[in-house]
């Protein structure tokens, strides 16, 4: 890697916690939160209420597929293509909000720029091909989820309708 515009630093990075964080792990960092915020870190809350609602969203979908799989938590579409397109925009997704949580670290991520971080623009991949790499990963592994788990079925395409929705008010309104 040549020279960076992003703010990937030691610091930055401290406490990002991977994917398969445990419910008790978030209940810590809410409570950890509540005693720093706001006076000493509120990337630190801000972090926290990421992961709390990273972890409801995900036992939404994983609810969602249960409930209306018949009570199998999800199954893999007969169809070769919809496996391979999902496989694709799963990892394609996966892809894009890896890179912006390395390329901007945990401050980058969680508005530290609001709370008084001085964080230059970064122009490196995936901010050099996406405004907004990051909604647009999360939207791909939506879309990627569902596709595997519950196409053909009609319902497959509601909550990835819904989080498009939302994912494209949050990029417009970050403007």
């Amino acid at each position: 890697m040549g020279s960076s515009s992003c703010s990937n630093t030691a610091e930055s990075r401290e406490g990002i916690l991977p994917l398969g964080v445990a419910a008790s792990e978030w209940l810590s960092l809410v409570v950890q939160a509540a005693a720093d915020y706001p006076a000493k870190r509120p990337v630190t809350a801000v972090r926290s209420a990421f992961y709390l609602f990273k972890g409801l969203q995900i036992a939404v979908f994983v609810g969602w597929c249960y409930v209306f799989g018949g009570g199998a938590s999800g199954y893999l579409p007969d169809s070769v293509p919809a496996i391979a397109l999902a496989i694709l925009l799963l990892v394609t997704g996966q892809v894009l909000d890896f890179g912006v949580f390395f390329r901007l670290g945990q401050v980058g991520v969680f508005y530290g720029d609001i709370f008084g971080h001085q964080l230059p623009r970064c122009e490196e991949f995936p901010f050099s091909v996406l405004n907004h790499p990051q909604y647009v990963g999360a939207l791909l592994t939506v879309w990627g989820f569902f596709l595997l788990t519950r196409y053909p079925n009609v319902d497959w395409l509601y909550i990835p309708l819904v989080e498009t929705a939302y994912y494209s008010l949050g990029a417009y309104f970050e403007q």
